[in-house]
């Protein structure tokens, strides 16, 4: 007689950080979270509930593409933007998130003005639009149907770039400052592996070499760590003697450049 075989259970069972990953996205969007040293709480800006758990939920799915830096700016672009609903009324649900307000958004942000009376520059108020738009934009795409009507306008703040403060050209005497500069650094740069190169080849030609002389450092470094000066943990041979050598002539800094130039020595 045949035995009927046992059924497999073929549900994957979740594992502990599946099962705390799969809680987490069961929070609701808008709770409280820590960005580094920004809080970030959706739930306290000053627009309706139904819109800020929109705006936290487009937000949120930003953070595997965008890095801390730009997330907390979009961050603080849609905290105007709270402010502007609060200042105007423009916003009661969803369907009034559409292009006549985004019209009215735009030209509420022409009309705000810094400290000392300017207008904020068209640079700021770009910034500031392209969080919103980031945000709508995500909500077109991946939840279509809960907005109103909505068209992002071309081109909202024209020649953006054009009222920069642009910075001075140096002067000719100060270019004339910095080439002469370049050049004595060259040339001390040069003269620090003539010498090395000199001490190398003396370290060579003596029968017993000595690591406490800068040529006997280098022909070290050169013969044991393929002319690259290690970390003070690597050093594998002659230990002692070579951590005292490498402090005696001032550390890596001092006679790293003998071999090979530094990375602020590529300026000049």
């Amino acid at each position: 007689m045949k035995t009927r075989r046992a059924r497999i259970n073929r549900v994957l069972p979740l594992s502990a950080g599946a099962g705390d990953a799969h809680a987490h996205k069961l929070e609701p969007w808008d709770k409280p979270r820590r960005l580094g040293p920004t809080l970030i709480d959706f739930s306290a800006l000053h627009v309706p509930s139904a819109v800020s758990r929109a705006l936290a939920e487009a937000f949120w799915n930003q953070r595997g593409t965008c890095s801390e830096l730009t997330l907390r700016a979009y961050w603080r672009g849609l905290n105007i933007f709270a402010r502007f609903v609060a200042e105007t009324g423009a916003v009661s649900t969803l369907n009034d998130v559409g292009s006549m307000m985004l019209l009215r958004y735009i030209e509420w942000l022409n009309k705000q003005q810094r400290d000392d009376g300017e207008p904020w520059g068209k640079g700021t108020r770009y910034t500031t639009y392209m969080a919103l738009r980031t945000m709508l934009r995500w909500l077109q795409r991946c939840r279509p149907g809960i907005l109103g009507e909505l068209e992002f306008p071309i081109n909202p703040f024209p020649w953006k770039n054009r009222d920069v403060r642009r910075r001075t050209p140096p002067s000719a005497e100060a270019l004339r400052a910095i080439l002469k500069a370049c050049q004595q650094e060259i040339s001390d740069l040069r003269a620090l592996r003539e010498r090395g190169e000199r001490e190398m080849e003396l370290a060579r030609a003596t029968p017993r070499v000595s690591v406490d002389t800068l040529g006997g450092l280098l022909l070290h470094i050169d013969q044991h760590y393929g002319g690259v000066v290690p970390q003070a943990l690597a050093i594998r041979t002659r230990q002692t003697e070579a951590r005292r050598a490498f402090a005696a002539h001032g550390g890596c800094r001092e006679f790293e450049p003998c071999l090979y130039p530094r990375p602020e020595s590529l300026f000049p």
